[in-house]
């Protein structure tokens, strides 16, 4: 993974470099982790003619990896390719906001934190929902999904999610303070 940052660090900075090992690992590396690097690196280049790349990868197997794994890879594969311009790719994104089973928490974390990120403001809605939705006992989502969704409707401009972080700020976990801390950043203008 250090290489994979080296050369998108050398590419930032005008370097000459060699770009063709992210192509080796992202297609080939056992680990969907580093994969998911390497999909982030490329959208981060911002260089459209990886487009083909990623589709490539989004179809290469990964054996050893979870069904979890495999679909965080593919979340970050759709992300760069947003990036590189195939808006289409928002509707795999917005999907995983929806989890089948509690193990899909993570995902739609990450969903929500990509989403935020693009500014996609076709979720907003849906974000919304997230942050209220309750089970038929009456359960909302976990507190890292509905911070989540309130730190990217606060990238998009919504800056009304501080109550959300207000119900967390105190709370004995440190990562749900944090993810509190970081949603009031982001609940100010410019934050």
């Amino acid at each position: 993974m250090f290489g994979a940052s080296a050369i998108f660090a050398l590419q930032r900075c005008e370097a000459t470099v060699d770009p063709s090992p992210l192509a080796g690992l992202i297609l080939t590396d056992p680990s969907p982790r580093v994969r998911s690097h390497v999909a982030y690196l490329l959208g981060e280049l911002g260089e459209p003619s990886a487009l083909g790349l990623l589709h490539e990868a989004a179809k290469s197997p990964t054996p050893r990896a979870s069904a979890a794994e495999v679909k965080l890879m593919q979340l970050q594969i759709a992300e760069a390719m947003v990036k590189l311009g195939e808006e289409d790719q928002t509707a795999t994104i917005r999907a995983a906001l929806y989890p089948a089973r509690a193990e899909d928490l993570e995902i739609t974390a990450l969903a929500a934190q990509i989403l935020g990120q693009l500014r996609d403001k076709g979720a907003e809605g849906e974000l919304i929902y997230l942050t209220a939705r309750e089970d038929r006992a009456g359960h909302k989502l976990p507190a890292e999904i509905r911070l989540a969704c309130a730190a990217a409707l606060a990238r998009m401009g919504k800056t009304q999610g501080s109550f959300l972080a207000d119900e967390y700020a105190a709370n004995p976990l440190p990562a749900l303070r944090a993810q509190s801390a970081y949603t009031y950043g982001r609940d100010r203008p410019g934050g």
